[in-house]
């Protein structure tokens, strides 16, 4: 039986991650169209957002959505966060 994560649940998680990998992001400023990059994201910080990503939703996101344009944007990260969940 697969239970699936609820919209909500998946967006309070993400911003939660978000905020822990940088400080100086507050939670409530994160939200639809919000750019990743705006807060000074490296390749470091994004790497290990991903990581933090793949084990907080227990998913394993493919090497070819590994672009800056995609992980840095907060609506296509999430998105694609939703359809690696409902696989």
């Amino acid at each position: 039986m697969t239970v699936r994560m609820e919209n909500k649940v998946i967006e309070k998680k993400l911003k939660q991650i978000i905020a822990a990998s940088k400080p100086e992001i507050k939670i409530e400023n994160i939200e639809k169209g919000t750019q990743l990059h705006d807060y000074n994201f490296d390749s470091i910080d994004l790497m290990q957002l991903i990581v933090e990503v793949e084990s907080e939703f227990e998913i394993e996101i493919d090497a070819e959505y590994f672009v800056a344009e995609i992980l840095l944007d907060y609506d296509q990260l999430y998105n694609l966060i939703v359809h690696s969940l409902n696989q």
